[in-house]
């Protein structure tokens, strides 16, 4: 997840509390926890996952699917390009076509 341990322990903590999943020692390295979401944890996510393909809906309304297709293939090249590790491979190899 390119999470600090320190960070993932903060934001798992209250997901454990509220019940939406479990944290458990490995027996195999008792050093390392084995996190696993519980029955409440799945409805939970099933229902955030609706929620978000809810708001797409009514957010890209006005686009065709093939509009629609072609900006998630936009996105999904925008999100590998500022990766951890791609970092200031901003400008496309036809950047300067479009200049």
């Amino acid at each position: 997840m390119n999470v600090d341990p320190s960070i993932l322990v903060t934001l798992l903590n209250p997901l454990e509390a509220d019940g939406y999943l479990l944290r458990e020692r490995d027996a195999a390295d008792r050093r390392r926890h084995v996190v696993t979401l519980t029955r409440r944890g799945h409805q939970q996510l099933e229902r955030a996952a609706q929620a978000q393909r809810d708001a797409e809906s009514e957010l890209f309304a006005g686009l065709t699917d093939a509009q629609r297709e072609q900006l998630r293939d936009i996105l999904l090249v925008l999100r590998e390009q500022f990766a951890p590790g791609n970092a200031g491979t901003c400008a496309s190899p036809d950047a300067a076509e479009h200049d």
